[in-house]
């Protein structure tokens, strides 16, 4: 049973990329806020969503003292990584503007990524 549980909850875990990439679509959508651009250097985004996904779920699942410390400081470090966004040249208000949605909807779906990694270890733990 315990083997199903952890199975189950590492699903939700991994499976939760889709609702939170819908979601992220959406609201950037809604934001009118452009599509990024495939000539854009970056990680992608399901390779951070999943390490953080991952993360929370073993942190959760394995009882970990700490771990949502341990998550807070991840969602910190991640947005503090991208800060070296906000210095735009000049009073460019549109391109401030979308930095400032960005980093929003960046913390909104940090934050609903890491909720399915704590519900998949949750589930696990249970």
């Amino acid at each position: 049973m315990r083997v199903i549980l952890f199975l189950l909850g590492l699903s939700v875990a991994l499976l939760g990329y889709y609702l939170v990439k819908w979601s992220y679509d959406w609201v950037r959508e809604e934001s009118g806020l452009p599509t990024r651009d495939e000539d854009v250097v970056a990680v992608p985004h399901y390779i951070i969503g999943g390490f953080e996904r991952l993360l929370a779920f073993f942190l959760v699942a394995l009882n970990v003292s700490g771990a949502f410390t341990i998550l807070v400081a991840w969602m910190a470090a991640k947005l503090a990584a991208n800060w070296q966004r906000r210095a735009t040249p000049g009073d460019d208000d549109k391109k401030d503007q979308e930095v400032r949605a960005s980093t929003l909807i960046a913390l909104m779906h940090g934050v609903l990524s890491l909720a399915f990694g704590v519900l998949g270890g949750l589930i696990a733990q249970a």
